[in-house]
């Protein structure tokens, strides 16, 4: 029914076996709870699609206004191609206004081609995060879908050890590694291998990042080893 297919469906199964769920996954459910029912994990997991579905569709909506945008600028692109001939003494100014529109134009595509990569992702990680079956399979998939789907050219999720050292170890990483987390020594102690995105996010509890390697003199110790993998900036969440 089109009124009623976004919404999303939870199941409650007193099955165990794979092969009960997957029919239910493929049968159009979400994701499941078992007997006996545990009204806070419900009311959870309810909480958890509302807020996918809303971000979902908040992409979808912004994804309209794009490609009508763009729509828009083809359309203004075209009369301005038949008034050219009529306003012959005005044709290298308007050339320079129409180069502009067109950068213009590429931007809102790039954006919308972006927009796009990110509501596949964020539809992959979903699928992931109800089908995983452990914690290792789902820190790989993750990591998969961020650098296959989300566009970046690596991803990897570390662990903040509580050693002497405070060393960050890699667990999970999909992209352009080749062997740089090895070597990297990341630590997340307030020493010059701690004081770049990955230590500072873990001491603050904050976002962190690096927007240049080229430059950033917290990021100095990993820049040459970062740049000759093509790495040129990166975040810390």
């Amino acid at each position: 029914s089109e009124t009623t297919r976004e919404i999303p469906i939870i199941f409650k199964t007193a099955l165990n076996d794979n092969a009960s769920k997957i029919a239910a996954f493929e049968a159009g459910g979400v994701d499941y709870v078992t007997s006996p029912i545990q009204m806070e994990e419900v009311m959870a997991r309810v909480q958890t699609h509302l807020t996918l579905h809303t971000v979902q569709r908040h992409l979808a909506e912004q994804n309209l206004d794009l490609q009508q945008e763009v729509a828009m600028r083809q359309r203004t692109e075209a009369a301005l191609e038949q008034a050219r001939d009529e306003l012959e003494d005005r044709v290298q100014k308007r050339t320079a206004e129409l180069r502009a529109e067109v950068a213009e134009r590429k931007r809102a595509e790039e954006a919308l081609r972006r927009l796009n990569r990110e509501l596949r992702a964020i539809s992959d990680c979903n699928q992931v995060l109800v089908r995983a079956t452990d914690e290792q399979q789902l820190l790989d998939a993750i990591c998969r879908i961020v650098h296959e789907k989300a566009g970046y050219r690596m991803a990897w999720v570390g662990y903040s050890e509580y050693d002497e050292a405070k060393t960050v170890r890699s667990v999970a990483w999909a992209g352009i590694e080749e062997g740089y987390l090895e070597t990297a020594h990341v630590v997340w102690a307030d020493t010059d291998h701690g004081r770049g995105p990955i230590g500072a996010s873990i001491r603050t509890g904050k976002t962190a990042f690096a927007q240049d390697f080229a430059t950033d003199s917290h990021v100095a110790l990993w820049r040459q080893k970062a740049l000759e993998r093509g790495l040129r900036s990166c975040i810390a969440l």
